[in-house]
């Protein structure tokens, strides 16, 4: 007896065990194979329809402001940028929602969150494919084939588009708009476009048909009041860099490298005050730390004032109020050689009280007033002060008042910087208004209170 012949004597007796072995072998492997080949296929096609929507759309930058047009052009226009990129083009992507306004049996509106209102012009239709001759413009919409069938309009239809207006302070916040920031516009549908090139655009993946409306970016930037302004800068690689073979090609280090962006891009305002020093501002009514941060830096060589401004619904002193004031928290530094300017450097910034000698810093807990408001409540130095004024809003709370004391400590007069109005930011609605009885503020006002 061999090995081998006892082999082959096993195998021929034990015959039916091996074949069912060897079937599920067969059977496992195929079932491992075609998982794998599925797997395969549907990554590809998901991959393949997500390029499919960007068409030659390679880096895109979306930002939660708006910024400079010129920006785009400015960042296209520079040697390296063109060593590496074709073309940079400018967008506005935001949200909205869609009716139908001429049959009432039509279906509307759709959710907000699934309508893409895309402010572009020709260099955005080109970088994806469209045809040129349904461009949006002026009062033209360009509609997908997924969102004119949910409403079942056709080209030469009109259609109401409702966008929210574009507020820079939080609608979250206390002076942050909360109404009025709806705009209606009756639109004509001047093209429904077939499912490829823009129609597909869509800047998350998804296996859903997009919802995209198109217009006009400068209509867009009209009706939201940014003229020239865009949240979206768009771009598209060189086909050598772009190949997925060039692994050392960073696009994104690259680019942001090459931005150069300036103050407005970041919503600052850098203005010169009349009483001679610089202002710098945020449009969002409160400086980000890391902007702060970064300026602090960049002006090390010269004094820098930081200066926190909010609104008192109630300053109280004596059983008497006065409605509706402006705080600033400011850190009074008074010179050693008794002339009293508040931070060296500052030109005409002076904190004086009412008998012309300089404020001295303030401590925990103590406060300043001006003339006019000490008149009206009667206090004097020594007097306990409060202060009245809304809580950052909570996930719960829309508006809740708070209170705190302070002791009155000194009484400014009213001239020099007591009546800077540079110190308090500019918030559309209150602080550009002549008379407090033309605000419109978005928190609860009571303007009987104004007497």
């Amino acid at each position: 007896m061999t090995l081998a012949r006892l082999l082959l004597l096993s195998l021929r007796y034990h015959w039916r065990m091996h074949l069912a072995v060897c079937s599920g072998v067969v059977v496992a492997t195929a079932v491992l194979s075609g998982s794998l080949l599925v797997g395969d296929s549907m990554r590809g096609s998901l991959r393949d329809l997500t390029l499919g929507r960007l068409g030659r759309i390679d880096d895109v930058l979306l930002a939660p402001r708006f910024f400079r047009e010129e920006l785009v052009e400015e960042t296209a226009d520079g040697a390296e940028f063109k060593q590496h990129f074709a073309e940079a083009v400018p967008a506005i992507i935001t949200r909205g929602s869609l009716f139908s306004s001429d049959k009432k049996d039509r279906k509307g509106p759709l959710p907000s969150a699934g309508t893409a209102v895309i402010g572009c012009d020709r260099r955005f239709w080109g970088m994806c494919g469209g045809d040129k001759a349904e461009l949006p413009s002026g009062r033209k919409v360009a509609l997908s084939r997924a969102l004119a069938d949910d409403l079942g309009v056709a080209a030469g239809d009109a259609v109401v588009l409702r966008l929210r207006q574009a507020d820079a302070i939080p609608a979250d916040t206390t002076l942050g708009k909360k109404n009025d920031t709806i705009q209606s516009h009756r639109m004509i549908v001047g093209a429904v476009l077939a499912d490829k090139g823009p129609a597909r655009f869509a800047l998350r993946p998804s296996q859903i048909h997009p919802r995209n409306v198109f217009v006009s970016l400068e209509w867009l930037q009209d009706k939201l009041d940014r003229p020239g302004m865009v949240n979206a800068m768009l771009v598209a690689a060189n086909g050598a860099d772009a190949d997925e073979s060039a692994a050392d090609f960073d696009s994104r280090a690259i680019l942001q490298r090459l931005l150069r962006p300036n103050a407005v891009d970041y919503g600052i305002r850098v203005q010169r005050s009349p009483l001679g020093y610089c202002n710098i501002t945020s449009d969002r009514m409160l400086i980000p730390p890391v902007a702060e941060q970064a300026m602090a830096a960049s002006l090390a060589d010269f004094e820098i004032q930081p200066v926190l401004a909010y609104l008192a619904n109630t300053i109280s002193a004596n059983e008497k109020t006065v409605p509706y004031s402006t705080v600033a928290a400011i850190d009074f530094e008074a010179e050693a050689d008794g002339k009293g300017s508040v931070g060296k450097g500052w030109a005409g910034m002076v904190f004086l009280d009412v008998d012309g000698n300089p404020i001295a810093p303030l401590k925990d807990g103590e406060i300043v007033l001006n003339q006019w408001t000490v008149r009206r409540l009667q206090a004097k130095p020594g007097d306990t002060v409060e202060l009245t004024y809304f809580r950052s809003k909570t996930s719960t709370v829309s508006y809740q008042e708070e209170t705190k004391k302070f002791r009155l400590v000194a009484v400014a007069a009213m001239s020099g910087a007591a009546t800077d109005r540079d110190l308090v930011p500019r918030v559309e609605g209150i602080t550009d208004e002549a008379t407090m009885a033309d605000w419109n503020p978005p928190f609860p006002f009571d303007a009987s209170r104004i007497g």
